[in-house]
């Protein structure tokens, strides 16, 4: 079934695509693999998927140590008391969202001798119960990143809200390509999830995040 999924998924990438004038080489695919069975996550490299997000820093450790053969991303919302387990496992953080987690990654980061690129959530929806910060405050947070010498901002992440109309997605991508004028290595912008990837691809996404639409509906973590 996964390999069936996998097609399944590059397939449509390449219709949504070829339908906007768009490479589907330019879309990096971040396979969500929380609670999926170890069985299954080994599978993903052999079939071209490279990059795992994980969600919860005990999970990534978890994997971190069993599978070494794919890129770790954190995708998840990041409590600075554990950002010391995830920096050096990842190789991208897409969930910093604030001043205090800018300067605990930074602070783990320069006290490894490496520099960790990370991308800014943005809370396109503007809803309280999702991290992120609200558009209006990007800007601020942008230059306070940039500041920190062990970070390296490499663009945008944003969750949009459930059923969000394309202007939103075309908001994002206009503060995306406001960045990345301003800054070419701000040139990756992580929009759409399984529900939403055909739709943030049409609006500029670089990176998606997918889960269900490999995997299957899962259980809950416990």
């Amino acid at each position: 079934m996964l390999e069936e999924n996998v097609k399944k998924l590059y397939n449509s990438i390449g219709r949504v695509c070829a339908e906007c004038g768009r490479e589907s080489a330019a879309i990096t695919v971040v396979a969500a693999t929380k609670t999926v069975d170890p069985s299954v996550f080994s599978a993903l490299p052999a079939l071209g998927i490279n990059i795992a997000g994980e969600n919860r820093a005990q999970e990534l450790c978890e994997k971190y140590e069993r599978f070494r053969g794919i890129e770790y991303h954190f995708i998840g919302r990041l409590q600075t008391n554990k950002v010391r387990k995830v920096v050096g496992k990842v190789s991208l953080v897409q969930s910093l969202d604030s001043v205090r987690l800018a300067d605990e990654i930074d602070r783990c980061a320069a006290a490894l001798g490496i520099v960790a690129d990370v991308l800014v959530e943005v809370n396109a929806g503007c809803e309280d119960e999702k991290g992120g910060v609200r558009p209006g405050e990007l800007d601020g947070l942008i230059a306070y990143v940039k500041a920190k010498p062990a970070l390296k901002l490499r663009g945008l992440m944003t969750v949009p809200p459930l059923n969000a109309p394309d202007s939103l997605y075309a908001g994002m991508r206009a503060l995306f390509e406001r960045c990345r004028a301003a800054d070419p290595d701000m040139n990756i912008l992580s929009m759409g999830m399984s529900g939403d990837y055909e739709t943030a691809i049409r609006h500029g996404a670089t990176m998606i995040r997918v889960g269900g639409v490999l995997f299957g509906s899962r259980k809950a973590a416990q």
